[in-house]
């Protein structure tokens, strides 16, 4: 399986790719948690 974005150049594949796109967070581009409020419905079992 694989996704293919031409006009961003960018592609990723289900398999070896993951390793790579993981390689290259740093703690410069990682993010926090993000609040979305407290579980609703489903989501409070």
């Amino acid at each position: 399986m694989s996704f293919d974005s031409p006009a961003s150049g960018l592609r990723i594949s289900a398999r070896g790719d993951l390793a790579r796109l993981l390689a290259d967070i740093t703690p410069d581009n990682l993010h926090g948690e993000t609040s979305f409020g407290p579980p609703l419905g489903k989501e409070m079992l």
